[in-house]
C-alpha cells in the first residue's frame, strides 16, 4: 500500500485517498497502516481497511453509493459455491435492477457494471445468462450488448487481440449496422481503427 501510494504520487502528482478492500472470511486480518523505524527515520502511513462483510445485505442496498452494489457483488460472488445458480442469477438481477433504477448513470456506465456483475458473479447457466441480458436490455431500453461483449472476449481470447477485434467490428458493422461512434463504443477500439475496418469491407 505504501509502494502504491508513493509512485501514485509521483506519476500524477496529486494527493493520494487509499483504501484496502479485504475478501476472506470475517476473521481475517485487515492491516491498515504501514510502519517503518530506523534510527533517525521513520515512517508512519495509514490508510483506511474495509472488509465486503462489513455491511449486511440489507445495508448495503440501503446506500445511495455505488460502492455498495459492487462491494454486494462481491459478496455474492462468494457465495458461487454454496448456492443454486438460479438463486445467484436472482440475486444479480436484484443489484443491476438496483443500479438502472436509481436513475442517476449513463447507459455507457450502466453497460459496464452490468458486465462486471456477470463477470464477478460468474454462472454457467445460459438460460439464466440470456434472462439477464434481456431484462437489463428492457430496462435500460437500449440495444442489448452483453452477448456481444462475450463474443469480444471470446475471439480475442482464441485469435489474438488484433484479429478478434477486427472481426467484432465487421460482425456490429455488417450484422448490428452499428454506426462507426458505436461500434468503437461496444468494441473499446478507436474510431479510426473501425473506420479501417469498414473501409476494409468496402472494398470486397
Amino acid at each position: 500500500m505504501y509502494q502504491y501510494h508513493y509512485r501514485l504520487t509521483d506519476r500524477f502528482g496529486i494527493p493520494v485517498e487509499a483504501i484496502a478492500i479485504f475478501t476472506g472470511d470475517k476473521n481475517q486480518r485487515r492491516p491498515d497502516r504501514y510502519h517503518e523505524k530506523l534510527i533517525y527515520t521513520e515512517i508512519l502511513y495509514k490508510y483506511k481497511a474495509y472488509h465486503i462483510l462489513d455491511h449486511s445485505h440489507e445495508e448495503l442496498m440501503a446506500m445511495d453509493n455505488p460502492f455498495s452494489l459492487i462491494v454486494l457483488a462481491a459478496q455474492k460472488a462468494l457465495q458461487e459455491d454454496k448456492l443454486p445458480e438460479e438463486e445467484l442469477g436472482k440475486e444479480r438481477l436484484t443489484i443491476a435492477r438496483a443500479l438502472i433504477g436509481s436513475g442517476k448513470y449513463s447507459h455507457e456506465k450502466i453497460r459496464r457494471f452490468t458486465y462486471f456483475l456477470k463477470n464477478i458473479i460468474f454462472i454457467n447457466d445460459s438460460e439464466i445468462n440470456r434472462i439477464f441480458d434481456t431484462v437489463v436490455d428492457e430496462l435500460t431500453g437500449g440495444t442489448n450488448t452483453m452477448g456481444i461483449i462475450e463474443t469480444i472476449n471470446e475471439l480475442t481470447r482464441k485469435e489474438g487481440f488484433e484479429k478478434g477485434k477486427q472481426q467484432v467490428v465487421e460482425n456490429l458493422i455488417t450484422q448490428f449496422g452499428f454506426s462507426d461512434e458505436q461500434a468503437a463504443s461496444v468494441s473499446e477500439m478507436p474510431v479510426s481503427f473501425v473506420r479501417k475496418v469498414r473501409s476494409a469491407l468496402g472494398k470486397i
